[in-house]
């Protein structure tokens, strides 16, 4: 919650010094169980359960609806998808999901510290040229491990190398 209320306050701060002064609403939107940290637990388990989409599936289900009812709620608000680690993946999944199905309630999205995105295009999450971003940190053990081999194990190319 600190970095939803972090983000929060550098969005009102940057579009101060813009001046365009606007109310800002940040979500952290929880609904979804994720795998569990191989790295904290120890288990070859749950490192698998880490190197399979299942989990990010079901969530993405859920935040897809989640994101409709948003847009209904505020059909003229800049709505931001932001996706953390295995979130990014999730993330991801809804936003191709809604494209299919011609729906498009998000303007921009972000994905960091992302192990996969299962796209091979950023036109796949149904948004216009230059409103999908992607973050990399140094030294981030998913960016720098686990991305790479995102194809390895059927999560599209390595999403820092995805061309778009």
């Amino acid at each position: 919650m600190t970095e939803a209320r972090n983000l929060q306050r550098e969005e009102i701060r940057q579009l101060n010094a813009a001046g365009k002064p606007a109310s800002v609403a940040t979500i952290a939107w929880m609904g979804y169980t994720p795998p569990p940290n191989p790295l904290d637990t120890g288990s070859a388990g749950d490192l698998w359960q880490t190197m399979t989409d299942e989990q990010a599936r079901a969530g993405a289900a859920d935040l897809s609806k989640y994101l409709q009812q948003v847009r209904a709620n505020n059909p003229n608000g800049h709505l931001t998808v932001l996706g953390h680690s295995y979130g990014s993946l999730t993330a991801s999944l809804a936003l191709q999901d809604l494209n299919a199905h011609g729906s498009h309630p998000v303007n921009d999205v972000v994905f960091y510290g992302s192990p996969g995105l299962e796209l091979y295009s950023p036109a796949q999450l149904g948004l216009d040229h230059g409103q999908a971003y992607v973050m990399q940190a140094p030294h981030d053990l998913i960016t720098d491990l686990v991305a790479p081999v995102a194809p390895l194990h059927g999560w599209g190319p390595d999403p820092y190398l995805t061309p778009g």
